[in-house]
């Protein structure tokens, strides 16, 4: 074996120096697992629940199973012929789900599975991570502790369940729950850096407890604008957490995964063994268990008769706002098919004939879509979007149309 040469070992060498001088500071101003988290693992990727911690979701007693229709073939080449009419779309529907990195694509109407189809080697029984789709679990979970008087209301200041953070900056006092349900608590974040970017440490640091209650700071006075800001829900989670007495992922499985039907076990990533969930996202769970949060609130939070989630509270959750002529959105959420507003973590679509829609929506291309006006849900999976992250939407949007259209 021939010898490296003495100049490529002296730069491996500086090179190995000039790591440890960057890495051990950096460890020190944040932590060495969340370092190693964000050079190892970069990116986010829909594997990353197979290496976070997680606590454990017990599936329902008493399972619900969407019904298939007479005709599967039929029916779901209804469903073809109605999203062959996107512009997004453009070939035929099933080899354009595949090639947009789809998983999971799931359309139920009237308690009736459609279409259900599985690609790029994923199974029906497959796990998928949520992303941002927990959002929209937290928000229930939060009008169910309101309801329980776990949380006094939503217009209480945050303080009142966290007073550590008016030491730090009294202006935290005048952010209320429905600021950060709204995201428009005017807390600081900025997603354009690396290490010090708020979407790198809200998704990897190993202590998301002391980082919402430590490191956030205040920017402007709430209920100025809407911010995605992935601090709101982490805050939300630890008044949850010292409200109920209970971990977040207890408190949906006892008050919500089990009471809707779920045929799966389920998961919600932690940051770190025992620890705290992610809030932010990393819920664990199957596409069609996913599909019952959309008939949840399709049903106005009802399931099967049993008031699951506050009847108002959900209706107020998919609802169109009215705070775009407050100006608290960008003009990018301004679509040809339909105009998007984000209020309660649940993203609405006024749409052009009048009918609104909403969705659950995570990173790469996670979303819960339902179109009361069809009675119909559709879950999509994937590894990537595919497509534009918005124009998913008007894909969905299409499908409702064409579905109508069909039935008429």
């Amino acid at each position: 074996m021939r010898r490296i040469a003495r100049p490529v070992v002296t730069v491996i060498i500086g090179l190995a120096i000039l790591f440890v001088a960057a890495f051990v500071p950096l460890s020190l101003a944040y932590s060495p697992t969340y370092m190693i988290r964000l050079m190892l693992w970069q990116e986010a990727d829909v594997q990353d629940y197979t290496r976070f911690p997680a606590r454990e979701i017990a599936a329902a007693q008493e399972p619900f199973t969407f019904a298939h229709i007479a005709d599967p073939v039929g029916a779901a080449d209804r469903v073809r012929q109605a999203m062959a009419a996107s512009p997004n779309v453009g070939r035929d529907p099933d080899t354009f789900l595949a090639e947009a990195q789809t998983q999971a694509f799931v359309v139920v109407q009237e308690d009736r599975i459609l279409y259900e189809r599985y690609f790029n080697g994923f199974e029906r029984g497959s796990v998928a991570t949520s992303f941002s789709i927990a959002k929209s679990y937290v928000s229930a979970l939060v009008g169910i502790a309101i309801r329980e008087g776990s949380i006094r209301s939503a217009d209480e200041p945050i303080t009142t369940y966290l007073p550590e953070l008016l030491q730090r900056d009294k202006r935290f006092g005048a952010i209320t729950v429905q600021d950060l349900l709204d995201m428009t608590s005017g807390i600081h974040y900025d997603d354009s850096g690396f290490i010090a970017g708020d979407d790198s440490q809200t998704y990897y640091f190993d202590d998301l407890r002391a980082l919402a209650l430590e490191r956030t700071r205040v920017d402007q006075p709430p209920d100025q604008r809407w911010q995605y800001n992935n601090y709101n829900p982490l805050l939300l989670g630890l008044i949850l957490e010292r409200t109920t007495g209970m971990h977040v992922a207890e408190y949906l499985e006892l008050k919500l995964w089990t009471r809707i039907g779920t045929e799966f076990r389920a998961s919600w990533s932690l940051d770190s063994d025992d620890g705290f969930e992610k809030m932010e996202s990393g819920i664990n769970a199957r596409p069609i268990d996913f599909a019952k949060l959309g008939r949840l609130y399709l049903n106005q939070g009802s399931w099967n008769g049993a008031q699951v989630v506050p009847a108002d509270w959900a209706k107020r959750s998919v609802q169109a706002g009215d705070k775009r002529s407050a100006g608290y959105y960008p003009s990018s959420l301004q679509k040809p098919y339909g105009t998007i507003s984000h209020e309660m973590f649940w993203w609405r679509i006024a749409r052009p004939n009048g009918e609104v829609a909403f969705s659950a929506f995570g990173n790469h291309g996670q979303y819960i879509f339902v179109a009361p006006s069809e009675r119909l849900i559709i879950v999509r999976f994937g590894m990537e979007y595919g497509i534009p992250a918005f124009d998913w939407f008007e894909v969905f949007s299409t499908i409702a149309d064409g579905l109508r259209n069909l039935e008429n």
